[in-house]
Formats: C-alpha cells, structure tokens, sequence
C-alpha cells in the first residue's frame, strides 16, 4: 500500500491510498479523498479483505496512518 497526492485546480490537495498486489501488480483498490485517517485505512481494507480475502502480508510506507496505534492494533487482532 502506498500514498500519492496532487492537487485540484482551486489548489486543493487530494491523496490516494492504492492497494496493489505485490507479484502480479493488479490493482486491488484505490481511495481517493482529502484527508486519510487510520481509520479510513482500516475501513477500507477491511472492505478489500471481505472481497478478495484476507492477505498473508501488508506491505506499506511508514506514514503517520500506517504507525498510528489503531493500526497497530489492527494488524495485531488480524493475525
């Protein structure tokens, strides 16, 4: 999982939040909003989860969403 960010035309920000599957480079799902919170994170890969099942690791970058405490957590009750 990883995060890109631009910019609309009246200068505000976007970021995406891109799920890709490591050995095949299929896109599993992209979010894209203002603001990405751990939570939205968690929501949304929960949401992955259900429709492509559940996967043997999370690769990420060491944004703030991805170190917060409720993902952590979150990684940690999913073993």
């Amino acid at each position: 999982m990883d995060f890109m960010s631009d910019a609309l035309i009246d200068g505000r920000r976007i970021r995406t939040l891109n799920i890709v599957e490591q050995y095949n480079r299929e896109c599993l799902g992209i979010r894209v909003a203002h603001s990405i919170t751990a939570k939205s994170v968690i929501e949304f890969l929960e949401q992955r989860i259900e429709i492509h099942g559940k996967p043997i690791s999370i690769r990420t970058d060491n944004g703030p969403e991805f170190t917060s405490k409720a993902f952590q957590l979150w990684l940690h009750n999913k073993k």
